[in-house]
C-alpha cells in the first residue's frame, strides 16, 4: 500500500506496529511520531496528513483519528467497530472523521 501511495505522488510512510508494541497508546505514539516527522518536511503539506489502515491497521487508524488532531483524513477498514456499542462510537469518532469535511462535501464550490 505504501508503494502505491508513493507512486501516486504522495509522501508515504509505513510504521512497524508489529514489533512489540502491545498497547494502543504505544502504537498511537509511534504513528504520531512518524506523522510529525514527515509533517515537518518542506515538501509536505503538514495540514493535509491522512492515514489508511486495514484489519489491525484499520483499528490503529481509527484510534489515531479519534485521539489525535494530526489527521485531515482517515480511511479505516476494520472489524473492530463490530465489537463497540453505538454509544462508544457515535460522538467522538464522528467528529474526528468529519473534521474539515463539511465545506468540501456540503456543495460549496460544486455549483449547487
Amino acid at each position: 500500500m505504501t508503494r502505491r501511495v508513493a507512486k501516486a505522488g504522495y509522501t508515504a510512510v509505513a510504521v512497524d506496529l508489529l514489533s512489540g508494541r502491545a498497547e494502543p497508546a504505544e502504537r498511537r505514539q509511534d504513528i504520531q511520531s512518524a506523522l510529525m516527522m514527515i509533517r515537518d518536511q518542506t515538501y509536505v503539506q503538514g495540514d493535509r496528513l491522512g492515514a489508511i489502515g486495514f484489519c489491525a491497521g484499520g483499528g490503529n487508524v481509527f484510534d489515531l483519528a479519534v485521539n489525535s488532531e494530526l489527521l485531515a483524513a482517515a480511511l479505516s477498514s476494520t472489524a473492530l467497530l463490530r465489537r463497540l456499542t453505538r454509544s462508544q462510537i457515535c460522538e467522538r469518532p464522528f467528529s474526528a472523521f468529519t473534521r474539515g469535511t463539511r465545506s468540501r462535501f456540503s456543495g460549496a464550490g460544486s455549483g449547487s
